[in-house]
């Protein structure tokens, strides 16, 4: 199958590049062509006769617009038209037209003439590339918001905006391709549309919106129809598609804007909804290490007054006052841990600041303003630890000079 089609190009491709005057029309091609060699004659004679693999395989018909000689040296007018297929274009009317509402364009396949034709005259002139661009950009419009039939679609922003197609105005299509042509930085702008659309990042793009792109596909649909909304919404139906194509400048840059504004609110609620759980965490974490304390420094007074009902001449003194000074250590244990766990906290929340605000300003005042309460809950903790771990050492002290002052005898 791929032969064939490779044979129909072939011998088309020849009959153009023999011919001159050529013009294009639908799936027509018209034009004059001398036969100044014999292959020239063999092959307007199997074009004619019905041999051809074009007629053959393409379903082409060929036919001479006067009663000519078909000899050595002989100037001929004919009419050669294209069967549609997903393959064969004769002109650019006919590529538009038909590729804008079938959404199964495979452009590596596609071979259109009258392009193949302008770039013998004009190198480096291709226009075809561009227009697969355009075509797989309406494509992806028609596929991600609502349509009512192949010649239009339809966004929903602040209201309802119909866009049609305008297949039939190719002309106005070939003037954007014009544009792109003539003014590269409307074409780049427009190729960055068509990439971030498919999350395909731009080297431009900072990593945030790079590794946002593969999920946030319905917010992106959401800005881009919020853009084209107040793009077109005052053009005429008729000029709407071409509105968004000549604009790529200011439509890509309207829709990073605004992707970057939603993913500074989008990190933003990550962010406080992630602070709120740490800030929780962290609040029971100290909440019950001072519970834990408080249950243990609260049992010396007591313990206290249980020493104080001993006997000076008890001989079992010592073994209270030692155990006491067990207790007493056990609970600065706890304290210095609690200390401990409460620094690495505070690094914690000092990477979760590195790692989530960086340099963004607003995110940064609203971290300060969350975090004040977790600060300050953090300053009274070490004033307070401060004050047990003192209390704590001075029982220790008195329980040692006890024990070393206790009259064995």
């Amino acid at each position: 199958m791929l032969m064939s089609q490779e044979t129909v190009i072939s011998n088309l491709k020849n009959l153009i590049m023999g011919s001159s005057t050529v013009s294009f029309s639908d799936q027509t091609i018209e034009g004059s062509i001398t036969l100044d060699s014999q292959q020239k004659i063999n092959l307007i004679e199997s074009l004619m006769s019905g041999d051809n693999p074009a007629i053959q395989e393409n379903g082409a018909t060929f036919r001479l617009k006067e009663s000519f000689d078909v000899r050595l040296g002989e100037s001929i007018l004919f009419v050669l038209t294209i069967r549609k297929t997903a393959y064969h274009f004769a002109s650019y009317q006919s590529f538009i037209q038909n590729c804008l509402t079938d959404n199964a364009l495979e452009s590596q396949t596609i071979m259109l003439y009258e392009d193949f034709y302008e770039n013998l005259n004009n190198i480096n002139y291709l226009k075809q590339p561009y227009l697969v661009e355009i075509i797989d950009f309406v494509h992806y419009l028609k596929k991600q918001y609502y349509t009512t039939n192949e010649e239009q679609f339809v966004i929903f922003a602040k209201s309802s905006c119909e866009i049609p197609i305008e297949k039939r105005a190719f002309l106005k299509y070939l003037d954007i391709v014009e544009l792109y042509k003539s003014q590269s930085s409307t074409h780049e702008y427009f190729k960055k549309i068509n990439d971030w659309l498919r999350a395909i990042p731009s080297n431009n793009l900072n990593e945030d919106i790079k590794k946002s792109l593969l999920v946030h596909e319905e917010e992106r649909r959401t800005i881009l129809a919020g853009e084209i909304y107040d793009l077109v919404i005052y053009e005429a139906l008729q000029e709407r598609i071409f509105k968004i194509l000549m604009n790529s400048e200011s439509l890509y840059k309207g829709v990073i804007h605004k992707y970057a504004l939603y993913l500074d609110d989008f990190k933003y609620s990550k962010f406080n909804e992630k602070l709120t759980k740490f800030a929780n965490e962290f609040l029971e974490k100290v909440n019950k290490n001072i519970s834990d304390l408080q249950t243990q420094v609260l049992a010396i007074p007591l313990a206290s007054a249980v020493l104080a009902t001993f006997k000076p001449d008890s001989k079992l003194i010592w073994v209270t006052f030692f155990a006491f000074m067990v207790y007493s250590l056990m609970v600065l244990y706890t304290t210095f841990q609690q200390s401990f766990n409460l620094l690495t906290l505070k690094e914690q929340i000092s990477d979760f600041e590195k790692n989530y605000v960086k340099d963004n300003e607003e995110l940064k005042k609203k971290w300060d303003k969350e975090t004040a309460p977790i600060f300050k809950k953090i300053k009274w903790h070490e004033w307070y630890m401060r004050f047990i771990l003192t209390f704590i050492l001075i029982v220790c002290v008195i329980c040692m000079y006890n024990i070393f002052t206790i009259d064995w005898m």
